[in-house]
């Protein structure tokens, strides 16, 4: 999974994956090993 995105206040970013649209809690959740790479874009790569 790659991904950027751009926030201007941001502290951290946390990704929920959802198996059905329906589900009410997320099936994994990512937020390690993500880093603000360049001011204000955070990026992962894996």
């Amino acid at each position: 999974m790659n991904f950027a995105l751009f926030s201007r206040h941001a502290t951290g970013v946390r990704l929920d994956f959802f198996d059905r649209a329906e589900d009410a809690a997320p099936s994994r959740t990512v937020s390690e090993g993500l880093a603000c790479a360049i001011g204000r874009r955070w990026f992962r790569r894996s």
